[in-house]
């Protein structure tokens, strides 16, 4: 198994490897974890991560790998054009065969095979940690395309709902107006009501397919698109996120997020570059040792050994120490900027939530009920002839408003929460 693979396959949480080899597809509402299993089997920026991963670890056989010796093979003493030839001469001046094989290997020096070996495998470790942020940021994605699908869901029903409200109510006023009871219009207004009730649903489908479109996309599962339907189950948000200090998280944050982990595996493998730079002033040496049979020489027979290296006199390699340390310089720079941008998003995205759940707790203790009372008592009193239909109107109008309100409430909650997750870089949790 290629590494990236065995990396995906220690990412994926068991839970998910079981839904995604147990489900078979059916137009029927998904669980969150089941969505991810298909996001972790499917999903084409996860599968092109994997590859950087295999790409460094062919980086780093190749700065591991000792240099291959040359070998070379020569004639020389080829003779005139006259006279005989003997590839054995038995006599010195004899026109003969002469040959040579040399074999030359380069010999590095100063440990620096070794070093770049070393900062090849802190490059790997980082490709690897880059691929678990990858992973970080597309669950945020998946994690925020299901809740706006779920809350497209809610926008749908609450439309038919009140589609289906109004049309009722303008068969009771037909009849009420057949009998004189209201005016002309009145009807009217109630009919325009319902036109209007009409083309919300058909503005929450679009909506809906829109989010539909989006989450089918991270999946890579384009053809299901206008089958998806979700759960209707909104995330349980664990007390200890919303009561913990935001210093609690930022040291959360700062252990547990992969992309800062991999900019410190980067400004060390800069340290790594900057020595190697330095070591450079040490040159490598070439190593030739040979066989040569020369025919006419006294002695046929004879080996040849050299030994060469360049002086660093002109170059003594500032440049690339320069260029070294301006790299190490720089990914240091950009740790520091990872942490403060891990500070901002703990910070926005645990104030975000707590916020979302204040609002959510308000509607559920204390709106909803009411909101559905004044809604039925408008309607009863309607019937009754107490009230007006502008009133009962506005209370129709007023419930909408605020039903939709508190999904979207419901919504923001959720965000918050998957937001917070990536902020403290925790990639799974169902």
């Amino acid at each position: 198994m290629a590494l990236g693979q065995q990396a995906l396959a220690a990412l994926q949480p068991e839970k998910n490897k079981d839904e995604a080899t147990q489900l078979n597809w059916t137009p029927k509402a998904l669980t969150e974890g089941q969505v991810v299993a298909i996001f972790f089997e499917r999903n084409l920026d996860l599968m092109a991560s994997l590859y950087q991963i295999d790409g460094a670890e062919a980086q780093e056989w190749i700065a591991s790998a000792i240099p291959n010796p040359f070998v070379s093979y020569g004639i020389n003493e080829l003779g005139g054009f006259g006279g005989s030839f003997s590839a054995n001469p038995g006599t010195t001046g004899q026109r003969g065969l002469g040959y040579n094989i040399i074999i030359t290997q380069l010999i590095e020096t100063n440990g620096r095979r070794a070093l770049r070996t070393e900062s090849s495998q802190i490059g790997r470790e980082a490709v690897e940690t880059d691929f678990k942020d990858t992973v970080r940021m597309l669950m945020n994605r998946v994690r925020r395309a299901i809740y706006n699908v779920l809350h497209a869901q809610k926008a749908l029903s609450v439309a038919h709902e009140i589609a289906q409200r109004y049309e009722k109510i303008v068969k009771a006023n037909e009849l009420r107006h057949s009998v004189g009871d209201i005016s002309e219009s009145d009807l009217v207004r109630v009919e325009v009501e319902g036109y209007k009730a009409k083309a919300e649903v058909d503005r929450a489908l679009a909506g809906l397919n829109v989010s539909r479109t989006e989450l089918a996309t991270l999946m890579n599962w384009p053809e299901e698109a206008m089958h998806l339907e979700m759960v209707d189950e909104w995330p349980l948000v664990p007390e200890r996120l919303e009561k913990s200090k935001d210093t609690a998280l930022l040291d959360e944050a700062y252990e547990a997020r992969a992309d800062y982990k991999a900019q410190i595996l980067r400004a060390q493998q800069m340290e790594r570059e900057l020595e190697l730079a330095r070591r450079l002033i040490v040159p490598d040496v070439t190593v030739s040792a040979g066989y040569v049979r020369d025919a006419g020489n006294v002695v046929l027979d004879s080996g040849i050994f050299n030994i060469s290296a360049p002086i660093p006199v002109f170059n003594q390699f500032q440049g690339d120490i320069g260029k070294a340390l301006a790299g190490l310089n720089q990914a240091r720079l950009q740790q520091e900027q990872v942490r403060n941008s891990i500070h901002q998003e703990v910070i926005a995205a645990h104030a975000a939530l707590l916020s979302a759940a204040a609002i959510v707790a308000r509607f559920e203790n204390e709106v909803n009920q009411r909101i559905q009372k004044v809604r039925d008592s408008a309607e009863f009193a309607y019937g009754q002839g107490a009230i007006g239909l502008i009133d009962l109107l506005d209370a129709e109008r007023n419930y909408k408003s605020m039903t939709l309100d508190y999904y979207s409430a419901l919504k923001d909650k959720a965000l918050a929460y998957a937001d917070l997750l990536s902020a403290i870089g925790e990639e799974h949790r169902h």
